[in-house]
């Protein structure tokens, strides 16, 4: 491939990039600012953005990409094979799927917001599901449309989006471990609560001291307040609308103010992964993250890893001290004897790292059925309910609880799920290997200092972009492939008392 064409393909993809940054802002938008009004006009217009997109990577320069074999790529420098690999990969995905199809996805999902949220409001699943159904029936003909190019199963192609070369192959023996041994860790868990002494939960802590203490944690943690947005959202979520803006949300609960800066913990995990990538690799494809399990485990790290830590809880207890001098949560060792009391909520966000990765199995299992066409969008509530009885050994109140708790699906999120199970499982081995190499992580954060803990992360995971695979990062930085090994002795040692 001459030096000609190459220039025209990464300025095709520095096109799409761009407008993808675009969607971005209308999105972030749709979430933060704009009336509820104004849905069906933003629905034309992100549908607008998506043929804009298709039109670029189907273009004839782009699509003859995909037509050349793997030797050919090999001939190119690594830097620009590795670019190349991943435009043909996007490429295809685009090739694959009539243009209406997509232009009616995107409408379909700017209206599933304002649904799920009459739906939650007033416990009528059949609100949302009205918007859902032809929803799943797009995603089904999109996913038959692009395995048929791709050659797997339609289900991995959703997976593909997210995490290129992911597959059911891989990601079903996982969870297969994770359901066949976290029932008798809970079961273990439960007894050594029931003996232990009960810890009075945390008291309301005014919104503006929340505001003020989460600021404080993200201003130590790198986040750079003054140069950046911090909103609010119903779901918490982080958005790169360009390389120099990342912007994420939260909200503040003023009764649980625990749960408030754990969310803001995995929000900046996810905007410093952002802000962190390569520079010189900007609107390339290889510059961007490596894709939604890696990205979670960034997030899970500081927010699970590190925040678990009874170093992070002696520098928050401090904060809080700072803050909210009366507050129990400025008490030393309050935080950690709280935390390690567990939480089985029902609400995957609430739930402690043992019953967690359970509500992520749960929800691929229903994704997978629902493309796999074995289960119907009206049978939705009842499916959830019998699987979180088996995991759980009970149901939720309401709907709230249980299907519709995540903005994920009413936000187009489709065969993404999975990335939070695979994000911890991959923070726990990730956090292994720093801590070995980087031994003064834990004694640093103990004195509110992150910077160990961030520059290794930097180091080995934000810097290295898109360069590697997926599989080939992981053994790169643990030298071993992914697996819960790391995830199970982490459960032990933080919640059952093993070394």
């Amino acid at each position: 491939m001459n030096p000609d064409k190459l220039d025209q393909l990464y300025k095709g993809y520095g096109q799409v990039a761009k407008l993808k940054g675009i969607q971005k802002l209308l999105f972030w938008d749709s979430q933060v600012m704009m009336a509820e009004s104004a849905t069906s006009n933003r629905g034309e217009q992100m549908a607008a953005l998506e043929a804009a997109i298709n039109r670029l990577l189907v273009d004839p320069v782009m699509s003859e990409l995909c037509s050349l074999e793997t030797q050919e790529l090999d001939c190119l420098a690594d830097l620009d094979r590795i670019n190349c690999v991943e435009l043909q990969r996007l490429c295809t995905h685009a090739i694959g799927v009539p243009q209406h199809l997509l232009e009616q996805r995107q409408s379909s999902i700017s209206q599933l917001g304002p649904l799920w949220n009459s739906a939650r409001e007033t416990g009528d699943f059949s609100i949302f599901a009205r918007g859902f159904e032809p929803y799943i029936d797009l995603q089904r003909a999109i996913a038959q449309a692009k395995a048929d190019h791709l050659g797997c199963a339609p289900y991995d192609t959703l997976m593909d989006e997210h995490d290129p070369g992911l597959r059911a192959s891989l990601v079903d023996p996982l969870f297969d471990s994770l359901e066949s041994r976290l029932p008798e860790y809970a079961q273990k868990w439960r007894l050594l609560v029931e003996r232990a002494p009960s810890v009075t939960p945390p008291g309301a802590v005014p919104r503006d001291v929340l505001q003020e203490v989460v600021y404080r944690v993200l201003g130590d943690i790198g986040f750079p307040i003054e140069a950046a947005r911090v909103d609010e959202s119903k779901h918490p979520f982080t958005m790169r609308l360009s390389p120099g803006d990342t912007r994420i949300t939260t909200n503040y609960d003023e009764n649980r103010p625990l749960q408030c800066v754990f969310s803001a913990l995995h929000e900046a995990g996810h905007a410093l992964y952002e802000r962190n990538l390569p520079s010189e690799l900007r609107y390339l494809p290889a510059g961007g993250g490596r894709g939604a399990a890696v990205h979670e485990s960034q997030a899970i790290f500081l927010e699970r890893m590190l925040g678990c830590s009874d170093e992070f809880h002696s520098y928050l207890s401090a904060v809080f001290r700072e803050y909210q001098p009366d507050s129990n949560l400025g008490d030393t060792g309050y935080i950690g004897d709280y935390l390690r009391q567990g939480n089985t909520s029902l609400i995957r966000v609430q739930a402690d790292e043992i019953h967690y990765p359970l509500h992520i199995v749960l929800r691929y299992r229903i994704e997978r059925e629902l493309i796999e066409g074995t289960l119907q969008v009206k049978d939705i509530p009842d499916r959830w309910g019998e699987l979180s009885h088996r995991y759980f050994g009970r149901v939720p109140e309401d709907i709230a609880a249980g299907c519709l708790q995540d903005i994920h699906w009413a936000s187009g999120f489709f065969g993404y799920f999975q990335s939070y199970a695979l994000g911890l499982m991959l923070a726990a081995q990730l956090y292994d290997k720093a801590l070995v190499e980087y031994p003064d992580i834990l004694p640093s954060l103990g004195r509110g200092d992150f910077s160990p803990a961030m520059q290794w992360l930097k180091e080995n995971i934000h810097q290295i972009g898109s360069t590697l695979s997926f599989a080939q990062l992981i053994q790169q930085v643990t030298g071993r492939e992914l697996d819960a090994e790391s995830f199970f002795r982490r459960i032990d040692r933080v919640y059952l008392g093993g070394g």
